[in-house]
């Protein structure tokens, strides 16, 4: 999934192993970047199905700037729907949450 976003780069969840267990990540992580804007998620399933949020950070001060949630009754999350869907979603938002962070 990829998109062309102005000053916006995603890296995996493997680069941020180095700070696990630490307290203060999303500083740390921002810092350790460069960056201003982090995105963040978190998947949850239930017996009834799953939800997928995510949020897009402004650091400091740690503000959610953007966020979107998406759910299903499906028993095993569709991969690739969703993260085709999150992209799109964020694609969408971009153009106008870039004009406000600057």
């Amino acid at each position: 999934w990829r998109t062309d976003l102005e000053r916006l780069e995603l890296i995996g969840r493997a680069g941020m192993r180095p700070y696990a267990g630490r307290e203060d990540v999303v500083s740390a992580v921002a810092a350790d970047l460069g960056v201003d804007l982090l995105m963040e998620g978190s998947i949850r399933f239930a017996a009834d199905g799953w939800q997928v949020d995510l949020r897009l950070l402004q650091v400091p001060p740690g503000r959610v700037v953007w966020s979107h949630t998406l759910e299903g009754e499906e028993q095993v999350l569709p991969t690739a729907a969703v993260a085709s869907a999150l992209v799109d979603q964020l694609e969408q938002a971009w153009p106008k949450l870039h004009k406000q962070l600057n």
